[in-house]
């Protein structure tokens, strides 16, 4: 008994009593503060991570739907369909044979162009037809849905375009029943005054379905579609737990009743939103069972290190705290930190060290890649600028040689004159970023030169706003595409031969497409040489186009380049696109 007194007595014992209490009531709340601020830490984490897919997904939905979008507006603007169109409604149905036949010819030429269109559908005061696809009915073009479409379109202004969802058994007969796609659209005069069509684009819906359940990480998770008036247009399945939410909220990121996570994204081609949805459940069990564990393995740590722990935890602390700042630091982007290498214990002095000398290898190797990196891009960048001259020397003194054959000597006079400034702006304009305006002069000096050549027989047009004029582009950029239509359009096209150089500025891009009615391109030969383009291969005859394309991938994003459109025997249009650097002219 007097032992057992002796004992509860003691320091030691007291000591021991004292620093398990302060060690068990530091676990309990440290174990809770660290909970909280885990749970914390992890649910802001996930936010973060679902914010990111639900950008990503909401990108590339609005990849999808841009192309849709390109496609319409490519197909509308054709003025032989908007002439097709009316003389159809103008005719009889015994008088209009040719037209119809045209139109639905170029409805197909669409749908085999773009897999992810179904059908298009057309429908005017007089006619109206689509192009069946396999897996759709007959079109039900008196359905409550196609009257309504009509009514909106007559509605619409000439450029507009509305996105619809619907499923196919609502307005065709004997449909499957599937979620589709509708964008309707009118075609309207060249005014924009009347309506002579409506047309309606009937979109692959499997595309959507891919794209949102790509991202499908866990049963717990899912992605929504959003329409533009706030009604939800996909779920994942029909067992998903979709809960009972108003979509129409602006907000980034939203918690619904401490059980759910859920995201929002704009689709900035149809003004749609993604939404994507996580359950808190799977954030909660994952940290209890850490909880569990920590509070396990402490309760056993406590008897065996709590003396040791006190004395060395205490002399430690500020030493292991702060190696542990500098790495998160580190880990933030701050390789050129360093720490103290006298802390007074050798082992931190060691461990401070080594992560001293592999920040510092770190540091130098990023700036080494970088510099190299850099230094890569540019030379390929000059390497491919450098190819254009020789290509268009050659082809200029062929045309002079040509005058010369001919006696025309004032005019050769008038393009040595002209090719003397030409290689002005090319030799001593330093900048490789020149004004829109001072590219468009050595245009007309390049067209002026091969107007010799082809007697005057060029009748071109530049139709570039006033405002473009100062905005910097790569030297040389438009060149190759003149040259390359006028070898290659006009130079076999009998009768008048026309160019139109047309500049517009599209969602923070410069835009110039380059129009010829000459020869035109093949559709089989249109797909080989876009197929290079993509690749970054030189074409045969097309140096001029390989070269651009591939400057502006290298100066660019990715959304830049070249895309070319042509009709064999009618025309080809060649469209470059860049990013825009406003700068006031001569900056």
């Amino acid at each position: 008994m007097r032992h057992f007194k002796h004992v509860f007595r003691s320091m030691r014992f007291h000591i021991i009593i004292l620093y398990t209490l302060l060690i068990l009531g530091a676990i309990t709340v440290l174990s809770s503060v660290s909970y909280r601020m885990s749970y914390s830490m992890a649910k802001r984490q996930k936010m973060e991570e679902i914010g990111l897919l639900t950008s990503q997904i909401a990108d590339s939905l609005n990849v999808y739907f841009e192309d849709a979008v390109n496609a319409m507006n490519f197909f509308r603007s054709d003025i032989t369909l908007r002439e097709d169109i009316r003389e159809c409604n103008r005719k009889s149905q015994a008088e209009r044979y040719e037209h119809v036949r045209n139109i639905q010819r170029k409805m197909k030429q669409a749908i085999l162009n773009d897999n992810d269109i179904h059908n298009i559908i057309i429908i005017s005061d007089n006619f109206q037809f689509n192009c069946q696809d396999s897996g759709i009915g007959n079109v039900n073009y008196g359905s409550d849905l196609i009257r309504e479409i009509v009514s909106r379109c007559d509605e619409m202004k000439k450029y507009n375009m509305e996105f619809l969802s619907a499923k196919n058994k609502d307005y065709v007969y004997g449909g499957s029943g599937k979620e589709e796609m509708l964008v309707c659209f009118p075609i309207k005069d060249a005014d924009g005054s009347r309506t002579l069509a409506t047309m309606i684009y009937v979109l692959n819906f499997d595309r959507i379905d891919k794209i949102c359940k790509r991202q499908q990480l866990w049963e717990q998770y899912g992605c929504y579609l959003i329409d533009g008036k706030g009604k939800l247009f996909y779920a994942p399945s029909s067992t998903f737990p979709c809960p009972d939410y108003d979509w129409s909220p602006e907000s980034a990121t939203n918690e619904i009743d401490n059980m759910m996570l859920l995201s929002f994204a704009k689709i900035e081609a149809n003004n749609w939103r993604v939404a994507y949805q996580i359950d808190l459940s799977e954030i909660r069990k994952q940290l209890e069972t850490i909880r569990h564990f920590t509070v396990i393995t402490s309760i056993i740590a406590i008897f065996l290190v709590i003396i040791i722990s006190v004395y060395i935890g205490w002399k430690c602390t500020r030493s292991v705290r702060t190696l542990s700042d500098s790495m998160k630091k580190f880990g933030e982007g701050e390789f050129y930190i360093q720490v103290d290498e006298n802390s007074g214990y050798e082992e931190i002095d060691i461990l401070n060290k080594n992560f001293n000398h592999m920040a510092q290898q770190i540091d130098n190797l990023i700036n080494e890649v970088y510099a190299i990196r850099v230094s890569k891009q540019q030379a390929e960048l000059e390497a491919l600028q450098s190819k254009i001259n020789p290509h268009f020397l050659n082809n200029t003194l062929q045309s002079i040689t040509s005058l010369a054959i001919l006696g025309r000597n004032q005019e050769i006079i008038f393009a040595i004159d002209s090719l003397r400034g030409m290689f002005d702006y090319i030799l001593y304009e330093m900048s490789d970023m020149v004004p829109v305006s001072k590219e468009l002069e050595y245009i007309e000096r390049y067209i002026e030169i091969q107007n010799i050549r082809f007697n005057h027989g060029i009748e071109w047009k530049r139709d570039v706003p006033e405002l473009m004029l100062s905005y910097r582009v790569p030297k040389l950029i438009l060149q190759p595409v003149v040259e390359n239509s006028i070898r290659h359009g006009l130079k076999e096209k009998k009768g008048a031969k026309k160019l139109l150089i047309q500049g517009e500025v599209i969602e923070g891009r410069i835009c110039f497409t380059i129009t010829d009615n000459g020869v035109g391109i093949g559709a089989q030969r249109l797909g080989q040489l876009e197929e290079r383009l993509a690749e970054g291969q030189e074409t045969p005859g097309h140096i001029g186009l390989t070269n651009v394309h591939s400057r502006l991938k290298l100066n660019y994003d990715s959304g830049s380049g070249i895309r070319i459109r042509s009709l064999e025997g009618r025309y080809c249009s060649v469209r470059l696109c860049m990013g825009l650097e406003e700068k006031e002219y001569g900056a």
